[in-house]
């Protein structure tokens, strides 16, 4: 009896086994992709999911144009009727009560307000408004006219839970760390839904998950100088976030190329390095520190990040140089030519 049992056994588990091994080839050859395009936070925004449920998919879609619609309100420093930092900016109330998510979202900044020794700073909208027509007409501003600048002092406003507290004139700006923050919220999104496989273009930030197959997705990095192709990197588990990039490179009438970041003590833009893009698990953190190391040179930028684990960096320097931290090379592919 029992060689019987053993000879059924040996007959069946073979059979469980390419079973199995048949109904993972059938799941893998049933993923399909999935994708929605649009514009948001001025950039040009695509979302690839890879799925074998094509309802689930079209959901998480419908969810994640939600979001990015939801955020892109909430940073609006434009004439408009939402809940918006154009409504606080404007406000003749002192005290205004917020949405959570407004509220959250305007907590993160002022906690690395603190943190930050001023390099995340939330009141640079007057500043960023007055430079905005300088960049399109390619003139430089006056002393006269930066000397008209309001840049109220990080105290000028308070969050205590959903209620928001400001002194005088508010010219909240979130440009820092908006994208990022979106970015965050989409990805714990699809991890609640059990989806991990993706791809999420913003301009040229791209955030990504588990590949659909056995490699990383191949990311293109452009020349911050050019635009030129200049890296191929292989990504699974990343978000990409570049502060400086060839699109935000201005060159005014004095005939120096400028980038669009502001420095709120000179009034003038940052001069520092030329582009720095940053690559964390953690969306929310790499806009963050992006941002900042935009604000520093190379050494200062490697002091700031040496206790972060998980961040690794590319720097262009204003002359053309790149330098990375160490692990870059393991994901990434120089072009020739």
């Amino acid at each position: 009896m029992q060689e019987k049992i053993n000879r059924v056994l040996w007959i069946c588990i073979p059979i469980l086994l390419v079973g199995a091994i048949v109904f993972g080839m059938i799941q893998r050859a049933k993923t399909r992709s999935y994708g929605m395009s649009g514009h948001y936070f001025d950039q040009d925004v695509k979302v690839t999911l890879y799925e074998n449920d094509a309802k689930k998919a079209n959901r998480a879609l419908t969810q994640i144009e939600e979001m990015f619609e939801t955020y892109q309100n909430l940073a609006r420093t434009d004439r408009n009727n939402l809940e918006s930092l154009y409504k606080i900016n404007t406000s003749d109330e002192s005290d205004i009560k917020l949405s959570k998510e407004m509220s959250d979202f305007l907590k993160y900044g002022k906690q690395w307000e603190k943190t930050s020794d001023g390099k995340i700073h939330l009141q640079l909208n007057d500043l960023m408004e007055m430079w905005k027509s300088h960049f399109q007409d390619g003139s430089l501003p006056e002393d006269e006219e930066l000397d008209t600048i309001q840049i109220p002092s990080v105290d000028s406003m308070t969050v205590d839970g959903q209620n928001l507290h400001k002194k005088g004139t508010l010219f909240l700006n979130t440009s820092q760390y908006e994208i990022g923050y979106t970015l965050k919220q989409v990805d714990a999104y699809l991890k609640d839904q059990g989806m991990t496989r993706y791809i999420i273009q913003v301009g040229s930030d791209t955030m990504v998950g588990d590949h659909y197959g056995e490699d990383g997705y191949k990311v293109a990095l452009a020349s911050s100088t050019n635009g030129k192709i200049e890296r191929i990197l292989s990504l699974t588990n990343q978000t990409m976030i570049t502060k400086g990039d060839y699109h935000e490179q201005v060159v005014l009438e004095d005939g120096k190329t400028y980038g669009t970041i502001l420095d709120p003590t000179t009034k003038y833009p940052f001069e520092k390095v030329r582009s720095v893009t940053v690559f964390s698990k953690d969306p929310l953190l790499a806009d963050t520190i992006a941002s900042i190391l935009y604000q520093m040179d190379v050494e200062e930028g490697r002091r700031y990040i040496k206790d972060y684990d998980d961040v690794e960096v590319i720097w262009t320097t204003l002359d053309g140089k790149v330098e990375t931290t160490s692990k870059i090379a393991d994901w990434t592919k120089e072009e020739k030519g």
